[in-house]
This record gives structure tokens, sequence and C-alpha cells, in this order.
């Protein structure tokens, strides 16, 4: 109800003002500066803060932790997980290339 709505308000200033931080840490005029890498770290950030809202709700409703099976039981996170993992592996080859070039 209004308390969810609320919190989605208060998690949309959050990734706003994450977005200003991440902007002003990611400003082109720096020479090492990669876009590409900087995307995937965007995107890697954002599924990372799903996946703590995932097992935040898990806890609040089951009064435990959630194991990695909980996690891959659950269709959405499952391809949350898939995405997070390319995501990070994608990073990584990014800044790789980066440092070759």
């Amino acid at each position: 109800g209004e308390k969810e709505g609320k919190q989605s308000f208060l998690r949309q200033m959050d990734d706003e003002k994450e977005k200003i931080r991440l902007k002003d840490l990611d400003t082109p005029q720096n020479p090492f500066y990669n876009e590409r890498a900087a995307g995937f770290k965007r995107e890697i950030d954002s599924l990372s803060s799903s996946v703590k809202d995932w097992q935040k709700e898990f806890k609040e409703k089951t009064g435990r932790a959630p194991s990695l099976q909980d996690m891959k039981e659950d269709p959405h996170l499952a391809q949350v997980l898939d995405n997070l993992k390319s995501s990070k592996r994608n990073l990584k080859t990014s800044i790789q290339r980066f440092r070759i070039n």
C-alpha cells in the first residue's frame, strides 16, 4: 500500500543520487575512462541492489536468510543472478581489453 509506494519513491530518489554520484565518478575527462566498463558497473550495481531487495523481502517473509537454492528456485531472481554473472564477466573482459589497448 502506501508504505510500498513511499519505499519505491525513496529507492528512486536513492537511485537518482547514485546516478549523479556515478556520473561525477565517471567523467569522460579521465584519460582512463572506459565507457563500456562504466555501463557494466552501473548494470551490476542495479542488479545487485535488486538481489539485496529480494533477500530482504525473503527474510521478512520467512524469518531466515535465503539459501543459494532458494534464490535459484525463484525464476525471476535466477534470471537476475544470470545477468549479474554475465555483467561481471563482461566488466572484467572490458577492463582487460581496455588495458591492452
